[in-house]
């Protein structure tokens, strides 16, 4: 984890300076849309300088991978949930629609947190919580606990894979060539484990 980039250096008064120009031009609701999904990356970030960029790498490659382990394993037993707690098509959809959910509410979230404290610590947490909350699919005994379950896991796996494309958008930046293709095939590596195992 110490090996993760740190992205807390902003500039400060860039960042002021354009929640002002927006807020003047664009309107309070594209200011809002700016400030909680843009990607802090493209706008803020003025000096980053990994100290170990290989270790950088393969720490951004085990939060990719562990994110495709976790959603494997839980939609290839979709069918087997459905079963266990006795839902129709119609209920399952709905469950499965608060995943969605929950990560439009941690994708907010995680931009307005990375803007102020640095996608490592976004990261690192939602991860932990990931890891954590995937498991309460399991637990689930009835459509409102399993949508419940599934707007955390969402919330969780949201805040992390936003959080680690800017890990990764830093990864490549630091090591002068693509690095998003290989990152990405990790998380479908890792689906695919998660799908078998």
């Amino acid at each position: 984890l110490k090996a993760l980039v740190e992205t807390d250096a902003y500039d400060a008064p860039a960042l002021k300076l354009s929640r002002t120009f927006l807020d003047k031009v664009r309107g309070p609701f594209y200011s809002l849309m700016f400030l909680f999904v843009s990607n802090p990356t493209q706008v803020f970030m003025v000096r980053f300088r990994p100290s170990h960029p290989a270790a950088a790498h393969w720490a951004c490659a085990y939060f990719f991978a562990t994110c495709g382990v976790a959603y494997g394993t839980v939609m290839s037993r979709i069918p087997a949930i459905k079963g266990e707690v006795g839902l129709n098509e119609a209920e399952l959809g709905s469950a499965l629609l608060c995943l969605g959910l929950g990560a439009l509410t941690a994708f907010a979230g995680a931009g307005w947190a990375q803007t102020r404290i640095g996608s490592r610590p976004v990261l690192i947490f939602g991860g932990l919580a990931q890891l954590l909350a995937f498991p309460l699919v399991g637990l689930a005994e009835n459509l409102w606990s399993l949508a419940l379950a599934f707007y955390v896991l969402g919330l969780f796996n949201g805040t992390t894979e936003a959080a680690m494309g800017t890990q990764a958008i830093l990864v490549e930046r630091a090591a002068g060539r693509p690095r998003l293709s290989s990152l990405h095939a990790l998380y479908s590596f890792g689906g695919l484990i998660g799908s078998l195992g």
